[in-house]
């Protein structure tokens, strides 16, 4: 498919009007930048306006990646490779974060004040001041102080 100006200007408008990412070919931004290359010559402000409106569109589809990534949703269609690059980058970064925040979870901070709990495996814990440092020796147990919003990773 050959892309021409009416058909970067539908996009960015597309793009502006709806919260979902849609559908482009793979090699969308190699042809757009194939466009500019070709209208660089251009004695009218043509080049200048392709280049803002790819600079625009590829912002606002990484904002909607970046979306899709924060709420765990799954991208339905095929992205141009650029963005498939940079979506995967950012996921592989993400699980190698929080595969280091698992390997130290003993080491949690205590967010608020709590009397003495049980917690999943049985053992007891607190009372609990805000700001005290704890070691917790199970992953259960870790997860429900995190996921309970009662402590944090140091």
């Amino acid at each position: 498919m050959k892309i021409d100006y009416d058909f970067l200007w539908h996009v960015l408008q597309s793009e502006s009007k709806n919260r979902i990412l849609n559908p482009l070919p793979i090699n969308f931004y190699k042809e757009a930048e194939s466009l500019k290359t070709e209208t660089s010559n251009n004695p009218e402000n043509t080049n200048s306006n392709i280049t803002t409106m790819i600079n625009k569109i590829k912002e606002i589809r990484t904002h909607k990646l970046l979306l899709y990534i924060a709420y765990k949703k799954q991208i339905q269609q095929p992205i141009p490779i650029e963005e498939q690059e940079t979506y995967e980058k950012i996921v592989s970064y993400i699980y190698e974060h929080q595969k280091l925040q698992q390997s130290d979870k003993s080491q949690l901070n205590a967010i608020q004040a709590i009397p003495e709990i049980y917690l999943p495996s049985g053992n007891k814990i607190g009372p609990l001041s805000k700001g005290e440092k704890i070691t917790i020796k199970e992953k259960n147990d870790a997860e429900f102080l995190i996921n309970s919003l009662i402590c944090e990773y140091i």
